[in-house]
């Protein structure tokens, strides 16, 4: 997305600076003289978010097209004219590439959806895109179904960066630990060994045992460098085997903390689906049927499945609902069972969505300030085991005399 700077002057006389994003400088033209503005200049400058900084190439490019499809075709733009001007915004490498596709297989007579999928050569998007699109298409509401995407690429990508900001701590513990670790019994411990010698000092027991181990570890180093690069490098090489992937991500998704974020977004996922799918026209029982369709989770693949048929089966929502374990709550039950009674259960969805990601966020900050403490701790005891190796013969001769 561009952004242009305009002097303008108003209807009343004064002149007043705009700054706006834009999909091309015609467009931002033609928005100001909708507005009755006389333009004297305008610009366009450069411009890059915090935003778009801290996300993926593929994941700003996802957003981006979204929005400027949605713009365009909130300005009233013909679809096909949308992708021809897409051509010159795009006008480089496989964006070109998928944007001109498009643009093609459109004059060809091809519906939307499946001049998108077509050009899909690298998996931009995911079933339920399609499905979104597709829906859009046939009921009139293409430009809605786009400000609905967009929202929802939107929100994935917040989920994704509270997700990575939680993590980045425990990252940086084990990168400092593993710095450390190598330091001390490296280099620290050995030195400390030739003073103890040369001293003719007996350590303690504990000051002994980490005297061998650094011996074991110099030793056999290059041997555990080796089996440590090795272990990595096949971890790597089977989570890119799509069989194992699953069994490495499961194990991972078992772990405590991952556990409890992992549950919390999927119920965002399914809630913020079910809402997208029910303002974008879809009954609740054909917005479970493609929810089921696309879920790749085999637990709540299996799940959906059973509300969707329990729902077809004209049980009310708050008894299908509870066969779901994310869902399986009194507050999220309540919430469904009354917007199912007042007819609005896609603002239903919505509320329990955005508690959902109150409480990812307070959980993700939480963990921090958990995760702070032990990182003190653990830089302490490698401050303390460093100076009770220093203080220790010196004690030992004090008590001597």
């Amino acid at each position: 997305m561009k952004q242009f700077r305009a002097l303008v002057i108003d209807d009343t006389g004064k002149k007043r600076h705009i700054l706006e994003n834009g999909v091309s400088k015609e467009l931002f033209i033609e928005n100001l003289n909708s507005r009755n503005y006389y333009i004297i200049n305008v610009s366009e400058t450069t411009h890059e978010t915090a935003h778009a900084k801290n996300i993926e190439k593929k994941t700003l490019f996802q957003l981006d097209i979204v929005y400027q499809i949605y713009s365009l075709l909130d300005f009233g733009i013909d679809v096909d004219e949308v992708f021809n001007i897409l051509r010159g915004v795009y006008t480089k490498g496989n964006r070109y590439e998928f944007v001109n596709s498009v643009y093609e297989s459109l004059h060809k007579g091809v519906s939307f959806s499946d001049a998108l999928k077509n050009a899909d050569q690298y998996s931009l998007f995911n079933d339920f895109f399609y499905i979104m699109v597709k829906s859009g298409e046939s009921s009139g509401k293409l430009t809605y179904a786009f400000h609905l995407l967009f929202k929802y690429l939107e929100s994935m990508n917040k989920i994704k960066d509270k997700v990575i900001s939680a993590l980045i701590y425990p990252l940086i513990l084990i990168v400092f630990s593993f710095i450390s670790l190598n330091a001390l019994f490296l280099f620290i411990i050995p030195n400390f060994k030739q003073v103890y010698s040369n001293m003719d000092y007996e350590p303690a027991f504990i000051i002994r045992t980490l005297f061998g181990l650094s011996d074991f570890i110099i030793n056999n180093y290059f041997v555990l460098l080796i089996l440590s690069v090795v272990s990595i490098v096949g971890v790597i090489v089977l989570y890119n085997n799509k069989k194992y992937k699953e069994y490495i991500s499961a194990f991972f998704n078992s772990l405590p903390v991952m556990k409890s974020i992992g549950a919390l977004r999927n119920k965002i996922k399914i809630a913020f689906c079910l809402e997208i799918f029910l303002k974008g026209g879809y009954t609740l029982e054909d917005s479970l049927y493609n929810l089921t369709n696309i879920e790749r989770n085999g637990v709540l693949k299996k799940q959906l499945g059973e509300v969707f048929e329990v729902i077809k089966g004209g049980v009310g929502l708050r008894a299908a609902f509870s066969k779901i374990d994310l869902f399986n709550n009194d507050k999220d039950l309540s919430i469904i069972e009354i917007s199912e009674t007042v007819s609005k259960s896609a603002e239903g969805f919505e509320k329990i969505n955005n508690d959902a990601l109150l409480k990812l966020e307070n959980y993700t900050e939480n963990l921090l300030k958990f995760i702070e403490p032990v990182m003190m701790l653990l830089i302490g005891a490698f401050i303390f085991m460093i100076m009770y190796m220093v203080i220790s013969p010196t004690l030992e001769i004090l008590n001597k005399y």
